[in-house]
């Protein structure tokens, strides 16, 4: 007996996320080691982290079970935004003054402020869909309309109830 489609593809795509995290962890390791000093390492780290996340999040079209990838690109998109804020506020004070700090930060936060605001977006065009999809399930459950129903309701010179309306004392008009 062989095991469901569903099962092997969540495994092949973990294990295509393990290989891929190994492969991100050898490149973070060479931009480390190779950088001129930490500091600079740790904020091409984070650009680069902030783009992989954003290529692993929009990657999840491309598969039926994307929760691998939605997972590497928050995960990414968050390692990322640590990174870049924390080299520009933690790192050494010689090379980046106070101001130069704000102005690399504030275009960084303008970035958070927009992954949050299209964060809540998607959420609630997940949340309508769902609410959606409920609603088209119920309504293929319930019992369709007769349409004998609907062509007596509808017809001219009949009454809501389907019934003929009555005739005048004098009798039916001549055309």
């Amino acid at each position: 007996m062989s095991a469901p489609p569903g099962g092997a593809g969540r495994l092949s795509a973990g294990m295509l996320g393990l290989v891929f995290l190994a492969l991100l962890l050898v490149v973070f390791a060479v931009i480390y080691l190779t950088a001129p000093n930490p500091f600079t390492a740790l904020w091409e780290m984070g650009l680069l982290a902030l783009f992989v996340g954003l290529g692993t999040y929009l990657a999840q079209a491309l598969s039926k079970d994307p929760t691998v990838q939605r997972s590497l690109g928050w995960g990414f998109g968050a390692a990322g935004f640590v990174l870049l804020l924390g080299d520009f506020w933690i790192g050494p004070g010689d090379p980046l003054t106070t101001p130069w700090r704000l102005y690399l930060t504030i275009p960084v936060l303008i970035l958070l402020i927009v992954v949050f605001g299209l964060a809540r977006w998607r959420f609630t065009a997940v949340a309508y869909t769902k609410q959606r999809e409920a609603r088209r399930a119920e309504w293929d459950r319930s019992a369709p309309p007769s349409a004998f129903d609907y062509a007596a309701a509808q017809t001219p010179g009949t009454t809501p109830g389907g019934t003929a309306p009555a005739e005048s004392a004098a009798g039916p008009r001549s055309p």
